[in-house]
């Protein structure tokens, strides 16, 4: 992960600022002046592991002005297919906000949703094309499975917020338009 990364290229900050994703990031919002709460680009190189069931707004909890305005939009730059370690979330369940974290004694076990929280049979893997944009809730249980193919998979995931906001890392407004 690399984070945050729109300040590395100005094509970076090209891609997140793009209009046809700002224009549905300003309906979710309710707001014509948006801002950016963090990104990043996740690398996830072959042979690369998963990234267990979480919910990005326990995360953020304790920095956030307003956890409902924060919506996320995955970018993928790589095709993603289920060998190179496909995004995959549990349908329906931003719906009930902040979910249990595992209390396993593991180091991170706050970082990751509680098994009993998780209903497998509601599980969706996102088989898409380069270039695709996945917007989702900070609430939304998602994760990833292992790259086990021969080829990259990196996503950019940028998180949007009203723009009179701070953001996550600089701590400054970052406005998007």
């Amino acid at each position: 992960v690399l984070e945050p990364a729109h300040s590395l290229s100005p094509i970076l900050l090209e891609l997140i600022s793009d209009r046809r994703i700002l224009d549905p990031i300003r309906q979710i919002l309710n707001t014509n002046r948006v801002g950016l709460w963090t990104d990043k680009v996740n690398f996830k190189c072959p042979g690369g592991t998963g990234f267990g069931w979480h919910q990005d707004a326990p995360y953020w909890m304790h920095a956030a002005e307003d956890l409902n305005c924060l919506p996320n939009v995955m970018i993928t730059l790589d095709d993603v297919t289920v060998d190179s370690g496909a995004f995959r979330v549990i349908r329906g369940s931003h719906l009930a906000g902040n979910r249990t974290s595992k209390d396993d004694g593991s180091q991170l076990q706050g970082f990751y949703t509680h098994p009993d929280e998780i209903d497998l049979s509601e599980s969706v893997e996102f088989v898409v094309p380069a270039g695709t944009a996945i917007i989702f809730d900070p609430f939304l249980i998602h994760g990833s499975s292992a790259n086990v193919s021969s080829t990259p998979r990196r996503a950019m995931i940028a998180t949007y917020q009203p723009a009179d906001c701070l953001s996550l890392k600089a701590k400054t407004m970052i406005n998007l338009c």
